[in-house]
This record gives structure tokens, sequence and C-alpha cells, in this order.
């Protein structure tokens, strides 16, 4: 039988702070939920990663006759992309909206009667960072884990 132990005082050192650090990770918590906001941003900026559709005829309509077209798509008072505001707490991370349309934008849906196009179809726009599911769009996931990594390397050294 072969048998390895470890009796290195820093490597046993950094395994333990480890371990203790992973019950309490607002840190890094903090951290994500920054990112989020971050990638949601540049979701906006880009009209979405990936490219959202275009606007549909009856929108485009509508906002040439209101004077906001040209323009971005989702950016008409800027109100949407400065709703949103990340959070985090010891063992999470997360990012939301206090728009009510927030989440039919992101997901798709049917508009309200009482909308500037209402009872129309929406496509999905997705701007926050995740999917339906919480799988993280591929920049999201990308910086997450560097975030995840950097942190964890901080800790043991």
């Amino acid at each position: 039988m072969y048998e390895i132990k470890i009796e290195d005082n820093g490597t046993l050192a950094g395994l333990a702070r480890m371990e203790q650090a992973t019950h309490n990770a607002t840190p890094l918590a903090r951290s994500i939920s920054n990112e989020f906001l971050s990638q949601t941003e540049a979701n906006l900026e880009a009209e979405g990663r990936p490219q959202w559709l275009g606007l549909s005829p009856d929108t485009i309509k509508a906002r040439s006759k209101n004077g906001t077209w040209p323009g971005k798509i989702m950016q008409v008072s800027g109100q949407l992309a400065a709703s949103f505001t990340p959070g985090y707490n010891a063992e999470s991370a997360w990012i939301g909206s206090n728009k009510v349309y927030a989440a039919m934008q992101h997901s798709g849906g049917v508009t309200s009667p009482r909308s500037m196009i209402p009872n129309k179809v929406i496509e999905p726009r997705p701007s926050i960072p995740a999917d339906a599911q919480g799988n993280l769009q591929p920049e999201a996931e990308h910086a997450v884990m560097g975030l995840a990594n950097n942190y964890l390397s901080s800790i043991i050294r």
C-alpha cells in the first residue's frame, strides 16, 4: 500500500481557510452580483448576446410616431436599464428589476391591453445573463468562474 500524508502546515492552513470561506461566501457573492449587473448592462448595450430579434413593424411605427425611433431596443426611456439591481447574501447572488414588464421582455409574452402596442406577442429579449432554467450565458459563466477561482486562490494563499 502507498500512502501520502500531508504534514505541510501552510497547505493545511490554506485548506482550513478554504473550508471556512465556503461557509460564508459573502465577498464572492457580492462580486458575482456586481458581475451580473455588468453582464446585464452589456446585454442591453449590445441589444442581446446573442442578438435579439428586431422590432416588429408596429413597434417601429409607434416609436417613429413618438420620436423614439431609430434607437436602441428596450431603451426608450432608460427606466428598464436603470431598474436592474444586484443583490447577495452569504450563499447567493442575484439580479432583479422592480419593473413589472422586465420579466416579459426577458422571457417574451403578450402585451397588456393598456400597453403602447396592446395584445401583441413580444419575442424574448433576454437582458439578465441567465435563461429561465438558471443557466448562465457563456460570457457570464466565464466571468463568474474567474471570480470564483480568484476568490479561492486568494483564500488559500
